[in-house]
């Protein structure tokens, strides 16, 4: 008969390896079904017309999901996690308005881009204190931030759309890097680092635990991805 206060893995030897196992098995199936479909829509294209297997259409498509596809790895981090963002939605016009006013006052891009940077750092460090110390649900509180950053970006842009008194301060999507925008290449590397992330045992195991208790995870091995 085991004792009261002994280790649950000591009662349930390798009861640990099949949830594992088969959250592997299942996130196996998921993407087998995802990538299908994908390659479906890719097939169906290519048939479709002559110009879609370009890289002219490849650079397009790319150029125009890139600042949705750097969002959603952030968001797929939190979901994963547990949890969820919407204030998204509100920082994202806010960074970009006072980005054009930045430039449009003379600030270089790059002070431009660090000062945006941290606003958004800023309002998410806002929306993890109200979460973590005020107790008070996610979806209440992104929600309110996301209303709070959208009303802040439209009042600085007074409701209209900012061009750029400087055409040089938009180099970042049309400067080209490695034979592809610079604005693509965040988003392909975020998001092949995040898919080695979450392909690891480690991290998975780190993503359940986190999810269902609401605690960080403590393993040695697991405090290196987290």
């Amino acid at each position: 008969m085991m004792r009261a206060d002994m280790p649950r893995s000591l009662e349930r030897p390798g009861g640990a390896a099949a949830p594992t196992r088969g959250r592997l098995i299942q996130v196996g199936f998921q993407a087998l079904g995802i990538g299908t479909f994908y390659l479906l829509i890719l097939a169906f294209f290519a048939f479709a017309t002559p110009f879609f297997l370009t890289y002219s259409n490849a650079l397009n498509v790319l150029t125009n999901v890139s600042v949705i596809g750097i969002v959603a790895l952030g968001q797929a981090l939190a979901i994963i996690s547990g949890g969820f963002d919407l204030s998204v939605s509100g920082t994202l016009p806010l960074g970009a308005v006072l980005f054009a006013l930045l430039t449009n006052a003379g600030l270089s891009p790059w002070p431009a881009m660090l000062a945006v940077i941290a606003i958004g750092a800023g309002v998410g460090l806002i929306n993890g204190l109200i979460v973590t110390k005020l107790k008070i649900n996610p979806l209440i509180t992104t929600l309110g931030t996301l209303s709070i950053g959208a009303g802040l970006a439209y009042t600085a842009s007074s409701g209209v759309t900012i061009p750029f008194a400087n055409l040089d301060a938009g180099w970042l999507a049309d400067r080209p890097m490695a034979a592809c925008r610079t604005i693509s290449s965040p988003s392909c590397c975020s998001a092949s680092s995040l898919s080695w992330c979450c392909a690891s045992p480690c991290s998975g195991a780190c993503c359940t635990r986190s999810a269902a208790t609401g605690r960080r995870a403590t393993s040695p091995a697991c405090r290196s991805i987290w």
